[in-house]
């Protein structure tokens, strides 16, 4: 059966990534840009917009990671991306099936719970199920995207976490270097 559109929209955004992608880079460097040159110039108005926008896309950042480990708990997780898999399997246009099967080759699965997804629906297994970079021949892989992408990011979940910190520690010593320009500069105390 059919999903909710909801579910099915949330797989096409993903179509949008890189464009999303393009952008927030543009805005990291523009930003990155007026806090430099703020500092550089010792401009007040510039280095208190640079802080303004540090100010919120931390707050950003803290909701979406707090959204995504409330949903990571979330009993329904493992459903939905069953589900998902399942009509991307069974019914998913162009789009969707490339993505379904670039999936496939990355994380080395069939399926959503595993190659019987397709044969239960009388649809052949397409090339992504295999490895034909195997020795003796093409191997078909047996475990289903949902176990191969909880896996994954159940092993790259500590690398993704230190990064982000690394990422949230580096915008606050900026921030608080930009605020104590900007408090120096207010005082009259900054070197000539």
């Amino acid at each position: 059966g059919k999903g909710s559109s909801s579910d099915l929209d949330a797989i096409r955004s993903l179509r949008n990534s890189a464009i999303t992608g393009i952008c927030l880079g543009l805005v990291l460097f523009w930003t990155g840009f007026l806090g430099c040159c703020g500092a550089a110039k010792e401009n007040v108005c510039m280095l208190a917009t640079y802080v303004v926008i540090l100010v919120v896309a931390m707050l950003f950042e803290i909701a979406v990671m707090a959204l995504a480990l409330t949903y990571a708990s979330s009993s329904k997780l493992d459903e939905n991306i069953t589900r998902i898999m399942k009509e991307m399997v069974t019914g998913g246009d162009r789009h969707e099936a490339e993505l379904l099967y670039q999936l496939q080759e990355d994380l080395r699965c069939c399926g959503g719970s595993g190659p019987n997804d397709y044969t239960d629906e009388s649809l052949s297994l397409p090339p992504s199920c295999y490895d034909d970079t195997s020795f003796g021949g093409p191997y078909m892989f047996q475990e289903g995207c949902v176990s191969a992408l909880k896996r994954y990011l159940s092993s790259n979940g500590l690398a993704i976490g230190l990064v982000s910190l690394f990422i949230f520690f580096i915008q606050v010593c900026s921030m608080a270097c930009a605020v104590t320009i900007m408090r120096s500069k207010r005082s009259g105390k900054l070197p000539p």
